[in-house]
């Protein structure tokens, strides 16, 4: 709880733009609007202002306990009166004003897509094993359900496909990869991607939807695999890129590369290897966990740091072209 200040980035003058018990705060990253809570003895009020001088605040909701903008910054998303035991219920503000939508009850999670106005979230969510009803929707969009026992969601960039990991018993107990289409008619079954998945991501482009697979080890060591964003044709299989990987990365500057780790036997160390147009160029062994990344401008190099007894240090490697 404080005094919520906005400056300019010179930061010359710094001016109030609320003087009470502020909680959280948050910009819209495409227009001139930030969102914050005010905490009384009623609870948290959440409320919308626009960043000029002088730009009044509107009341979004009572009771308000996370909010995420949309990517145009146009909607808010918020839940609001969460209670011990409750999740917090799913409501959508346009910025321009007019009244708040209830889209879902009881949610746990809730996420946009990265350049489109399509929101997904868990509803009736259980904290205790961290899993709900995966749903969908967004501004003018009417809510729907895309499947339940949900834990894990992402959507892709343009909005358009869901994918998730869904608890499922059938033939003993496993966590499945599932694929939505959000822009299929309302009812359409979502498709069944692979069985037994740790760790999936769209890649940065959103053509591709890249997962762990068939694992081992406790998950340390998992197939590579990835589909086509919209999923599998008929009779089409998935793309293999590796096997027995631990970790994946996207570059950062280029979708179609990726940063891929092993788990080494004999040590916390990893082997490190880029993957790019079906090709694996091996970097190096004994890389430290978490170290490894691409430098710019153009990502033809590759930093990390050493964990070898004998030959410890900070390393870069220049990628073959």
């Amino acid at each position: 709880g404080g005094r919520l200040l906005a400056s300019g980035c010179d930061l010359r003058e710094a001016r109030t733009l609320e003087a009470r018990q502020v909680g959280d705060y948050g910009f819209s990253r495409a227009s001139p609007a930030l969102a914050y809570t005010v905490q009384d003895r009623t609870g948290a009020e959440l409320r919308l202002v626009g960043t000029e001088p002088g730009a009044a605040a509107r009341i979004l909701g009572k009771g308000a306990r996370a909010f995420a903008f949309s990517p145009s910054g146009k909607a808010v998303a918020f839940l609001r009166d969460a209670a011990p035991g409750k999740q917090g219920d799913l409501h959508l503000a346009a910025e321009a004003g007019g009244a708040t939508a209830l889209l879902a009850k009881e949610v746990g999670e809730l996420s946009w897509a990265r350049d489109a106005e399509r929101l997904a979230w868990l509803e009736r969510y259980d904290p205790r094993v961290r899993s709900g009803t995966l749903g969908a929707g967004g501004p003018g969009l009417a809510p729907r359900t895309v499947a339940q026992n949900v834990s894990d969601f992402e959507l892709s960039p343009d909005g358009r496909h869901v994918a998730f990991l869904q608890h499922t018993t059938r033939g003993g107990y496993s966590v499945d990869l599932g694929l939505g289409r959000l822009d299929a008619p309302p009812g359409t079954p979502p498709a069944a991607v692979a069985q037994g998945v740790f760790g999936f991501a769209f890649s940065p482009d959103g053509r591709w939807l890249y997962y762990r697979t068939r694992c081992v080890r406790n998950a340390e060591a998992c197939d590579l695999e990835r589909v086509p964003s919209e999923g599998l044709a008929p009779g089409a299989k998935a793309e293999s890129i590796a096997p027995g990987v631990k970790s994946f990365e996207f570059d950062p500057r280029d979708p179609g590369r990726l940063l891929v780790t092993w788990q080494r036997m004999d040590s916390s160390a990893l082997d490190v290897a880029v993957w790019q147009s079906g090709k694996l160029t091996s970097i190096d062994t004994w890389v430290s966990p978490g170290s490894a990344r691409f430098l710019g401008p153009d990502s033809r190099r590759v930093a990390y740091l050493v964990a070898h007894p004998k030959r410890q240090g900070l390393y870069v490697a220049e990628l073959p072209r």
